[in-house]
């Protein structure tokens, strides 16, 4: 995805409740989307028609965050999550990151079921835990939730 879809992602985020106030143009690049197109299901974002599903990836150095992940109501259940959070987990390994941590207040079932565990905040690193997310969006009482890659 690009700067181009903020917008769009912030709008999306903001109906859902779920954190947009730290995200930039500069986050973009580690979002990863799939479209609704005349032709179809699209997953390639570069096709018009509207986001239908999207996620977003950051790195921190050896650990990555995901986050924002968000699938349009008329389209849950069909397996768009799941295909966005494996292309995420395939993405941070390429990134060389051996770590995701996400924090959910709503999912915890949906990333236990993926092999995500339960998580103590302070066996994460300082660098992920100084993170916008972990000190001013998520509350405490969000799971913490990681998978090594």
């Amino acid at each position: 995805m690009n700067a181009r879809d903020l917008a769009a992602v912030q709008a999306q985020l903001a109906q859902a409740r779920l954190p947009f106030e730290d995200l930039l143009p500069t986050s973009m690049p580690l979002f990863l989307g799939v479209r609704d197109s005349d032709s179809g299901l699209s997953r390639d974002v570069t096709q018009p028609g509207p986001l239908i599903a999207f996620a977003g990836l950051e790195s921190h150095g050896v650990e990555g965050l995901l986050r924002s992940l968000w699938v349009r109501p008329d389209h849950r259940g069909r397996g768009l999550a799941r295909t966005l959070l494996h292309a995420h987990e395939s993405q941070a390994r390429q990134l060389g990151l051996n770590r995701l941590v996400l924090l959910t207040e709503s999912a915890a079932d949906f990333f236990q079921a993926l092999g995500y565990r339960e998580t103590d905040r302070t066996a994460l690193s300082a660098q992920l835990r100084a993170s916008t997310q972990f000190q001013q969006l998520c509350p405490a009482s969000a799971h913490c939730l990681s998978k090594t890659l």
